[in-house]
């Protein structure tokens, strides 16, 4: 499987002394220069070295992505990082792209690239993951999470479904004198 990443990924995962985990889930793992940049500037020795050890090793791959409408149109919306590596994600048609802004995660899909972020690669080596100098485990988390939420009480067997909550939007409203849309401001 071949993957694009952005900065924020590869950063923390270095940081958490996890980075082999992208090296085991994807054969190809690609970065634009902008975001080779960004990690080259990183503060942290430890987690600058990392990144650089899996560049000269080749398991992290560094390419431009090219000029185009999409590049521009992202530039306009989003840090060069970002956008590049989407633009790349969408020349090189990898089969997922490594981004944790929200926005970028937004444009991402909507460009139809798989987005995932720092959590999904943590969560897909098994379904568990510990933290070097940590006993947090994600999976009973999430499960916990997941249970508790309002959603999920609603769908079990036998339970009572949560009442409906109007919005705000959907209830009547008194009709305006001389059929005026209200004005702005």
């Amino acid at each position: 499987m071949r993957a694009v990443s952005d900065t924020s990924p590869l950063s923390n995962l270095a940081a958490i002394g996890r980075l082999p985990l992208l090296q085991s889930q994807f054969s190809e793992i690609w970065i634009p220069p902008a975001v080779r940049e960004e990690l080259d500037a990183h503060p942290d020795a430890a987690v600058l070295r990392a990144i650089q050890a899996a560049l000269r090793e080749n398991w992290i791959r560094c390419a431009s992505p090219a000029a185009s409408p999409l590049l521009n149109v992202l530039s306009m919306h989003l840090h060069r990082g970002e956008a590049e590596a989407i633009a790349l994600a969408a020349d090189l048609k990898v089969d997922v792209i490594i981004i944790d802004e929200q926005e970028g995660r937004e444009l991402a899909a909507h460009a139809g690239l798989y987005v995932t972020g720092l959590l999904g690669i943590l969560l897909r080596r098994s379904g568990t993951v510990t933290f070097p100098r940590s006993n947090l485990r994600f999976k009973p988390c999430a499960q916990r999470l997941v249970s508790s939420s309002p959603v999920s009480r609603s769908q079990g067997a036998g339970r009572r479904r949560r009442p409906s909550v109007r919005r705000a939007d959907t209830r009547r409203r008194r009709p305006r004198l001389g059929g005026q849309p209200k004005p702005n401001g």
